[in-house]
């Protein structure tokens, strides 16, 4: 048996569950928690729980091709 040494965080999306034997790279993260909680908590907020800039959160939606609807 393979032991995670790590905590496991469960990832859902509407059409996918991530396994948690799946490690996701930091910009897969980044893109599920942007595309998931964007409307969840405001700009602001939701750039500081990622530890990066308002303007970095502008530049992750533009790389990642995710549009905020207003």
């Amino acid at each position: 048996d393979f032991e995670i040494p790590f905590d496991v965080i469960e990832l859902r999306t509407e059409s996918k569950l991530y396994d948690q034997n799946e490690i996701l790279t930091i910009d897969d993260y980044v893109k599920f928690i942007v595309n998931n909680f964007q409307y969840t908590f405001p700009d602001t907020e939701l750039s500081k729980k990622l530890g990066i800039s308002r303007k970095s959160l502008w530049e992750k939606r533009k790389k990642y091709g995710i549009f905020k609807k207003k």
